[in-house]
């Protein structure tokens, strides 16, 4: 009987240091997911500033090949900095 306890504990042992091995390593997964989480955060918001500052571009230049494109697109601009010029004096 003491050796089917001594069999058991083990069993038991074997069975935790596996468990804590698997915690260890998707704990070092998740940290890496996060990190990669968060650079992939900071290229959106760059993309995202990049092409904000094309349409303003585009819209100044008038690049595009409708020139009603352009002016719609400028006043949107422009209703965007109004909106923020009203924001801020609130």
């Amino acid at each position: 009987m003491l050796e089917r306890v001594n069999e058991y504990i083990f069993k038991l042992i074997s069975a935790f240091e596996t468990e804590r091995s698997t915690r260890i390593e998707l704990e070092r997964q998740l940290q890496l997911s996060l990190a990669e989480n968060e650079e992939y955060k900071k290229q959106i918001i760059e993309l995202k500033q990049q092409i904000n500052n094309l349409k303003l571009t585009t819209a100044f230049v008038g690049v595009t090949p409708n020139t009603e494109e352009s002016k719609k697109e400028l006043q949107s601009l422009i209703k965007e900095i109004d909106r923020c010029i009203k924001l801020l004096n609130s």
